[in-house]
């Protein structure tokens, strides 16, 4: 997806350091950089796992309606489990787009 990886490092860079109050570089091994999940269907689930770096942007796409295939952000460092995201974490305002 070449589209995406000149993103990252054009105008997602942009974006993130007009946002952050500290310069922002883009990850120097491309590992780290751009990493798509992809899942199909409503049984899969993303891993729940604390992101190192100081600014993170997610791009997040789907086609589950309202109240399903969410993205849930935790706001508890220490939180384990989804029992624990549920109680304290925050659902991004998804946009449907025709």
């Amino acid at each position: 997806m070449p589209w995406l990886y000149k993103l990252y490092r054009s105008d997602f860079l942009e974006s993130a350091s007009q946002a952050w109050a500290e310069p922002v570089q883009a990850a120097f091994d491309d590992r780290y950089g751009v990493v798509l999940d992809v899942q199909k269907g409503t049984t899969m689930r993303g891993e729940c796992h604390v992101d190192p770096n100081p600014v993170t942007g997610l791009l997040f796409f789907t086609d589950h309606p309202a109240g399903a295939g969410e993205l849930v952000v935790g706001h508890d460092p220490a939180a384990v489990g989804i029992e624990a995201l549920e109680r304290d974490g925050s659902t991004p305002a998804n946009r449907a787009h025709a």
